[in-house]
């Protein structure tokens, strides 16, 4: 999905993911590790690509300190969506069981243009133009 939104809440989750590791042998050992990500419900303002909703549930990189419970946390250094704030969102569905995926719910995109929309209005104005046609 491809939308314009605004941030009405983000809550703060640690979903299990498993992780993969190479040791001296060679040999691939998997391990659980937890992985912070925020539970982001937005106003949805303009949508290009999606279906039509006055909100969307996005799964997203959670910046905040882990949690000193001694498990591992396993974080992304990606900027966080700030409530109140408007945004370009791209996101798409996580496979579920495939790493740091959101376990089948949609994931903001982190290899696309997601970011503020005050710092998204090219991308904006080509979205908008492709949909025109």
């Amino acid at each position: 999905m491809v939308f314009e939104g605004k941030v009405l809440s983000k809550t703060a989750v640690d979903l299990p993911v498993i992780l993969y590791d190479q040791i001296n042998t060679g040999e691939m050992i998997g391990f659980q590790a937890l992985s912070r990500r925020q539970v982001v419900t937005f106003k949805v303002l303009k949508l290009w690509k999606g279906r039509p909703s006055k909100t969307y549930v996005v799964l997203a990189a959670d910046t905040t300190q882990p949690r000193s419970s001694g498990v591992q946390i396993a974080t992304n250094c990606w900027p966080p969506f700030d409530v109140g704030k408007t945004y370009l969102v791209f996101a798409g569905s996580g496979a579920p069981g495939a790493g740091f995926s959101g376990g089948g719910y949609a994931e903001a995109n982190l290899c696309a243009p997601t970011g503020p929309l005050d710092k998204a209005q090219s991308t904006v104005h080509e979205l908008t133009e492709l949909t025109a046609k």
